[in-house]
């Protein structure tokens, strides 16, 4: 039987007869110009929701990813989403040396709701969780890495650093000792803030779109940074290098004046899964200015250029302390927007940390203390210090005896770095607890060997010791 049946002469495709349960055996129409015509090398085909239409490659390195649902597909940078996984083949036939035994433990009953941390235990925000290296004989092929990051190694038994809240931390005014642990645990708070109702955005168009939050404080505080809900719609939007500040505000309540505070992020790395999938943002502030009490400030928040997100309550916004504010001329003027909240979270903290006095003498010190020995203390530094002082580091052996810490590294640099530090040693055998006002804890202290000159007292907000597993 044919295939085709032509019963007179034809010029258009659309008049052949065409049996379609015919084995076509290879055979096959090729050249459809609506989708062939202008295709080279490299180009696919996808639909567009109406035809079948070209896709171009992307650029090198460029990887083919989904927007979602009814969305066409996109080449977007690999970097967005792979560096977090990569397939890995693990043949488990293959059988270990012995069973992984951990040479320490303990078993701990805990609260499950504590601002910033079990109290005296662990807090999971703070767990780092280190991968172990997996190692085989027989690989089906080598991975090369596009790109690599090379960290320093840790002790190969060593699969988990936590960070705990300290148990002890004090402050000695030349003998005089001052019971500071319940500032030592006290973490970034959140005083101000507005996470409901999360319905809308709104976008930034270029650099000259500003807008901002304005809310009222509810306490005297060191603001430490913020948390913003933002997104990106797909992989194609770039908003480069966002800036975020904190600023006064004048008589009608609109951003004033200069920076109070500021920080910047990679506005190209912030997840584009639309905004059903938008998420909080941390931004640390480079510097932490002491707010007023009962006073209005603003959020003030900028692009390079468009493409960035902010997720606010547009139909039923409540935050009674501040409202949403834009300007279109780089923050000349100001409209204010009382019909509108964006998502917006203010962190904080005391300088209830004197970590050295006012006047700083010879034999001053400050001691953390902890249930069980420790690698490291993670300290805040809210306030940086000054001045050419000497310190030495110690660690308690019980019967008030001291011995200097070995392979010290501070890189707090003597309290004078701004922000998170770590002061790291190599725990000893002979390292016991002691009592310190009141406290039996296994200790470190700082301790001042030189006083010198334009001392600067150094103030904190709090502190964490670092533990291996």
């Amino acid at each position: 039987m044919s295939l085709l049946v032509m019963a007179r002469r034809i010029s258009k495709l659309s008049e052949l007869t065409i049996d379609a349960d015919k084995d076509w055996r290879g055979k096959g129409i090729t050249n459809i110009k609506q989708v062939a015509q202008g295709m080279s090398l490299g180009h696919l085909i996808q639909h567009n929701g109406v035809a079948l239409e070209s896709l171009p490659p992307g650029p090198a390195s460029y990887v083919l990813t989904s927007a979602g649902p009814n969305q066409r597909v996109v080449w977007a940078p690999g970097g967005t989403y792979l560096y977090r996984y990569f397939p890995v083949v693990i043949d488990l036939t293959k059988n270990t040396d012995r069973p992984f035994t951990p040479n320490e433990s303990k078993h701990l009953a805990a609260a499950l709701s504590v601002p910033f941390g079990i109290e005296d235990r662990f807090n999971p925000g703070w767990f780092k969780r280190l991968e172990p290296q997996l190692y085989s004989s027989a690989l089906a092929s080598i991975f090369n890495a596009d790109h690599d990051n090379s960290l320093s190694p840790i002790a190969a038994d060593s699969l988990i650093q936590v960070e705990i809240p300290v148990s002890g931390a004090v402050a000695d005014d030349g003998g005089a000792q001052t019971d500071e642990t319940t500032g030592g645990k006290s973490g970034i708070i959140v005083d101000q803030q507005y996470s409901s109702n999360d319905d809308n955005q709104q976008g930034f168009s270029n650099s000259s779109y500003w807008e901002a939050q304005t809310f009222t404080t509810s306490l005297a505080q060191r603001i430490r940074g913020v948390w913003l809900k933002v997104f990106r719609n797909d992989g194609s939007t770039v908003p480069g290098t966002v800036t975020v500040s904190i600023k006064a505000v004048d008589g009608s309540s609109h951003p004033t004046g200069v920076d109070l505070c500021i920080a910047t992020f990679n506005g190209n790395e912030v997840p584009y899964l639309g905004s059903g999938g938008a998420g909080w943002l941390w931004v640390p502030f480079t510097t932490s200015p002491w707010l007023n009490n009962a006073t209005r400030y603003a959020i003030v928040v900028r692009c390079a250029t468009g493409g960035l997100y902010w997720r606010s309550d547009n139909s039923s916004p409540s935050y009674t302390g501040g409202n949403r504010e834009y300007s279109t001329n780089a923050g000349t003027s100001w409209t204010s927007d009382v019909a509108k909240d964006y998502m917006f979270k203010v962190g904080y903290t005391l300088d209830d940390m004197t970590l050295f006095p006012a006047s700083l003498a010879v034999g001053d010190a400050y001691y953390w203390g902890y249930d069980l020995p420790f690698e490291r203390v993670l300290q805040d530094i809210s306030v940086p210090a000054g001045g050419d002082y000497a310190l030495a580091f110690d660690y308690s052996q019980g019967g008030g005896a001291w011995a200097t810490c070995i392979d010290l590294a501070d890189d707090t640099n003597r309290f004078q770095t701004y922000g998170l530090g770590t002061i790291s040693h190599s725990p000893q055998g002979d390292w016991n607890k002691d009592t310190v006002l009141g406290k039996n804890l296994y200790w470190l202290r700082a301790r001042c060997t030189d006083a010198g000159t334009d001392y600067v007292q150094p103030k904190a907000g709090y502190a964490k010791v670092g533990k291996n597993y």
